[in-house]
C-alpha cells in the first residue's frame, strides 16, 4: 500500500453510515407505528370518514375513473362531491398499496390499505428529517433529530394515534422534504429546485393549507439563507420551484381553486358547534390551559412548568455568558420574547393577565380537556426547541438557527390567544378551523435546532458530552415518551382489532351542501338501499331512474302536468339538466330545506340526462401538471448531464 493512505474504517465510511442510519430510521419508523401494520387505520377521531372516502375512491378508479370528485355512494346514497376539494394524494397511495401488495384484506381493504400508507409517510418523514438536518450539522446528529420529529408529541400521539387526521400528517411528513431540497438548492440548483417543486406539490396534494402557509417560511428561508448579492436570484429560484410544485399539482389545485366558491367551510361551527371554532380551540391563558384530568396528565403539566422555569434560567445564563460579544438586537429580542412566552404560559392561571378569547364558543368538559391536552404536547415541543436554541454557542449555523427559533414562535404564537387580532382580521385563516395546526412549523423547527444542539454537544469534551447528553435524552423521554404513554399511542398497541367501512353521514357534507342551513342537509334521511331514486314533489306524474354513472344520471318522465321531480342526490351548482334528446337545458336547483335536486319539467314524457361535465378547471389542470412534469424531468436529467460533464472534465484534467 502506498505511504499516507490509510483503510477506512467500516465505522467512518460515510456511505455504509448512512445506509445504516437508513436501516435504522426504518425499523424505528416500523416499529412505532406498528398498530398501523397490524390493524390499519387506527381508533382515532377521523377513522370513519378517511374509509368511508376511501372505500368510494378505490370503487370509482376500479370502475374506470381516473380522478374520481364526485361520488354517488357517499352520504347513503345521496352523493357528495368531497373530492374537489379533498386532498387526493393519502388516497391514491393506499388504492395503489392495495393494487401492488399482495394480500387478503377483504372488507378490510381500506383501513389496512391507509394504515400502510401512514407507516410509509412516517419512514419517509424519519428519512428526510435526517437528510435535512445531516446537511447542516452531522450524521449521528441529524439522526437523534429524525427520531425526535417522529416522535415528537403532535406528530405522533395526536395526529396519528389521537386524531388520525391522515392528509395532515401525510403532510408534516412531507415537510422535511421540502426543507431539504431548499437547502440543496444552494449547492445543486437545478436538482434542489426539481426536488422542491415536487415535494410541494406533494405538500399540496396531501394537505393544501399546509402548503400554503409554508411558502412564505420557504420564501424567508431562503432570503435568510443566500448572501446580500444573490438574494434576488435566490427568492427567485424558490419562486420558480414552487410555482412549478403549484402546476404539477395542477391537476388538483385548479379545480379546487374554480370550485372554492361553491363551497362553505365556516358552516362546520353552526353545523358541530363550537368544536370548530378556531376563537374557541386557542390556548388562553388562563385556568383550563394545562390538563388536569388525571394524575399523570398533572404530573405532565407540572413538568412542563419545571422545564419552563430551566428554560429562562437558560436563556438568562447564555445571556450573562454572551452580553459583551453578542449585542444583536435580533438576539436580544428573542431573548426578550422567549421569556415572555415562557413565563406567561408556565404561571398560567397563577398571573393577574388573563387570555381571554372574546366571541369563543364554550366547549364541552371534553373537548376543553382535549384543547388542553394538545396544548401541553404543544408547549412541551416549544420548549425543546427553546432549550436546544439557548444552548447553542455562537456558530456558523447561527442564522439557521435564528430563523427556526423564529419560525417556532410564531408557529405557537398563532396557537395562542394573543394572536386572535391576527384571526379576527384575517378570515380566511378560518378555514384551517384549529390554530393549533401550525404545529406543522413547529416541529421542523424543533428538530432542526435539535440537531444543531446535538451537533454542538458532540464537541464538548468528554464529561461534559456525557452530561448534556443524558439532559438532551431525558428531556426526550419526558416530551415523547411521557405525552404518547397517556395518550392514545398505548390504546392503539393493546387493540389491535381492524376497523371495516362503515356507511355514514359524511362530516363534511355542510361544506359542499347547497342548503340555506347546514343542519338541513344533515337532517335529509338517505334512502334505506344508499341508491338513488327520484319522486314527483310537486304536480302529478311519474318518474325512474335508467341508469346512474359517477357524473351522469338518467331519468325518464311522464307528466301530467307542469312538475318537480326530486333526485336522491345533493345538489351541486356545477350539475346540469337537460332533455334527450335535443339537448334543452332545464332547470335545477337546491329544494328547500334539505339541498337535493330539483327538475322542473313540463307536461308530457321526458327522458333527462343529468350531468356533471368535465369544466375547463379540470382540463386544464390535468395538461398543467403534465407540462409541469415534463418541465421537473428536464431540470432532473439536466442536472445529471451537467453533472457526469464535470466529472469527466475533472478526470481529464491532467494532476500537478
Amino acid at each position: 500500500m502506498r505511504s499516507g493512505l490509510h483503510p477506512v474504517s467500516p465505522l467512518n465510511n460515510p456511505i455504509l453510515q448512512r445506509r445504516t442510519h437508513f436501516a435504522l430510521l426504518i425499523l424505528f419508523a416500523l416499529a412505532i407505528t406498528y398498530p398501523c401494520l397490524r390493524q390499519g387505520l387506527p381508533d382515532g377521531h377521523d377513522r370513519d370518514p378517511h374509509l368511508m372516502y376511501q372505500h368510494f375512491f378505490n370503487e370509482q378508479i376500479d370502475s374506470g375513473e381516473a380522478y374520481p370528485r364526485w361520488m354517488p355512494g357517499l352520504n347513503q346514497g345521496l352523493g357528495g362531491g368531497i373530492f374537489f376539494m379533498q386532498y387526493p394524494l393519502p388516497y391514491y397511495v393506499a388504492w395503489g398499496i392495495g393494487k401492488i401488495i399482495p394480500h387478503n384484506f377483504g372488507i378490510y381493504r381500506e383501513t389496512h390499505t391507509q394504515g400502510i400508507g401512514l407507516v410509509l409517510a412516517t419512514i419517509l418523514a424519519a428519512l428526510f428529517a435526517y437528510a435535512w438536518c445531516a446537511e447542516f450539522s452531522d450524521r449521528w446528529s441529524g439522526l437523534a433529530a429524525a427520531v425526535l420529529y417522529v416522535t415528537l408529541p403532535y406528530f405522533l400521539s395526536i395526529d396519528l394515534y389521537m386524531r388520525v387526521a391522515v392528509g395532515e400528517f401525510w403532510a408534516i411528513s412531507l415537510l422535511p422534504m421540502t426543507f431539504y431540497f431548499l437547502e440543496r438548492m444552494a449547492t445543486a440548483s437545478r436538482l434542489g429546485l426539481a426536488g422542491l417543486a415536487v415535494a410541494y406539490a406533494l405538500l399540496m396534494m396531501s394537505h393544501l393549507f399546509t402548503a400554503v402557509l409554508l411558502a412564505p417560511a420557504l420564501l424567508l428561508r431562503a432570503v435568510w439563507r443566500a448572501n446580500p448579492s444573490q438574494r434576488v436570484s435566490s427568492v427567485l429560484q424558490t419562486v420558480f420551484a414552487l410555482a412549478l410544485g403549484c402546476g404539477l399539482a395542477g391537476v388538483y389545485t385548479l379545480p379546487f381553486v374554480t370550485h372554492s366558491r361553491f363551497m362553505h367551510p365556516l358552516n362546520f361551527v353552526p353545523a358541530y358547534g363550537s368544536n370548530f371554532s378556531p376563537l374557541s380551540q386557542m390556548f388562553a391563558c388562563d385556568s383550563s390551559l394545562f390538563p388536569t384530568a388525571s394524575p399523570g396528565w398533572r404530573f405532565m403539566s407540572a413538568t412542563a412548568r419545571v422545564i419552563g422555569v430551566a428554560a429562562i434560567a437558560l436563556i438568562f445564563m447564555h445571556w450573562y455568558s454572551w452580553r459583551k460579544e453578542d449585542r444583536s438586537f435580533l438576539h436580544r429580542a428573542l431573548a426578550v420574547l422567549s421569556v415572555a412566552i415562557l413565563l406567561l404560559t408556565t404561571f398560567a392561571g397563577h398571573l393577574p393577565i388573563r387570555g381571554h378569547v372574546a366571541g369563543a364558543l364554550p366547549l364541552t368538559d371534553d373537548l376543553t380537556e382535549q384543547r388542553a391536552e394538545i396544548f401541553l404536547c404543544s408547549f412541551l415541543t416549544l420548549e425543546v426547541a427553546m432549550l436546544a436554541y439557548w444552548s447553542l454557542r455562537r456558530t456558523k449555523s447561527r442564522g439557521l438557527a435564528d430563523f427556526l427559533i423564529i419560525v417556532g414562535i410564531v408557529s405557537y404564537f398563532f396557537m395562542s390567544s394573543w394572536s386572535q387580532f391576527v384571526w379576527r382580521t384575517f378570515h380566511s385563516l378560518w378555514s384551517i378551523q384549529f390554530p393549533w395546526r401550525f404545529n406543522a412549523f413547529l416541529l421542523p423547527a424543533t428538530a432542526g435546532l435539535a440537531a444543531l444542539a446535538v451537533s454542538q454537544t458532540r464537541t464538548l469534551p468528554r464529561p461534559r458530552r456525557r452530561v448534556a447528553s443524558a439532559l438532551f435524552l431525558g428531556v426526550w423521554v419526558i416530551v415523547a415518551a411521557g405525552t404518547a404513554t397517556l395518550g392514545s399511542l398505548g390504546a392503539a398497541f393493546s387493540d389491535l382489532t381492524p376497523a371495516a367501512y362503515q356507511p355514514d353521514t359524511d362530516i363534511a357534507l355542510p361544506v359542499y351542501a347547497q342548503a340555506s342551513d347546514p343542519r338541513e342537509a344533515l337532517a335529509v334521511e338517505p334512502p334505506d338501499d344508499e341508491k338513488v331514486h327520484v319522486s314527483v314533489v310537486a304536480g302529478s306524474g311519474q318518474a325512474q331512474v335508467l341508469s346512474t354513472h359517477p357524473r351522469r344520471i338518467e331519468l325518464q318522465a311522464t307528466c301530467e302536468t307542469d312538475c318537480a321531480l326530486q333526485v336522491g342526490q345533493f345538489y351541486y351548482p356545477a350539475w346540469h339538466a337537460r332533455l334527450v334528446p335535443g339537448g334543452t337545458e332545464i332547470p335545477l336547483r337546491p329544494s328547500s330545506p334539505g339541498g337535493l335536486m330539483d327538475v322542473f319539467l313540463p307536461p308530457g314524457e321526458h327522458c333527462v340526462e343529468l350531468e356533471l361535465p368535465r369544466g375547463w378547471s379540470e382540463r386544464a389542470g390535468l395538461w398543467l401538471s403534465i407540462i409541469s412534469l415534463g418541465v421537473v424531468i428536464f431540470l432532473a436529467t439536466r442536472f445529471r448531464v451537467l453533472d457526469k460533464s464535470r466529472t469527466v472534465r475533472t478526470l481529464a484534467e491532467p494532476t500537478t
